[in-house]
């Protein structure tokens, strides 16, 4: 995929401290689970999509793990 000369970091954290000497910046951004939007800028602080209504984050169904 890449031209021999050329190869990949070979973790996370390595490709992160590269971006980061080069004068990138690193910026984690949520998503819509359904690729309406990026929830930043003015859509920063909403909890829901203001396209299609879902939740940018996973809820977790909590009463389904108590034993019965």
């Amino acid at each position: 995929m890449l031209p021999e000369e050329n190869t990949l970091p070979k973790s996370y954290y390595q490709e992160k401290n590269i971006l980061y000497m080069i004068g990138m910046e690193y910026l984690k951004v949520h998503a819509c689970p359904n690729d309406c939007i990026l929830h930043k800028n003015e859509f920063e602080e909403m909890q829901n999509c203001p396209r299609c209504g879902v939740s940018q984050y996973k809820v977790k169904d909590v009463l389904n793990k108590w034993p019965q």
